[in-house]
């Protein structure tokens, strides 16, 4: 799959999860919406990290992510190396993602937007 440019608005499928990168002021939003695993890891992995490497500030979406097994937490682990500032999650609604976060200590060490922000963004987040 050939990388989207950051910023320009995309979406992909790719099983049971949806990528939708949309340009958020002079951020990038990536939005991941289903299940994030072994199978499609690939498909977040392309735009986010060029999204990364763009130089704006970059935004997670995991509001719709609904499960999400090691690789995915490996990407995310990942994508924070790689940008120690400039990149932020939105928190997700899943009990069973979020406690996958809290086992493995992750949300601790996640940039989450306040609230108000995220409700900003995503629309899809209950105001």
């Amino acid at each position: 799959m050939p990388s989207p440019v950051p910023g320009i608005e995309f979406e992909v499928k790719d099983g049971l999860l949806t990528v939708r990168q949309t340009p958020d002021g002079g951020r990038i939003r990536l939005a991941l919406d289903g299940e994030l695993d072994l199978s499609n890891v690939a498909t977040v992995e392309a735009p986010l990290l060029d999204a990364l490497g763009s130089g704006k500030e970059v935004v997670v979406d995991l509001g719709q992510l609904e499960f999400i097994d090691s690789t995915g937490i490996s990407l995310l682990v990942m994508a924070m190396k790689i940008r120690e500032s400039g990149l932020s999650f939105v928190p997700c609604r899943s009990l069973e993602v979020r406690r996958v976060l809290n086992l493995t200590g992750l949300d601790e060490r996640m940039p989450f937007e306040a609230a108000d922000r995220a409700a900003e963004g995503s629309p899809s987040l209950p105001a």
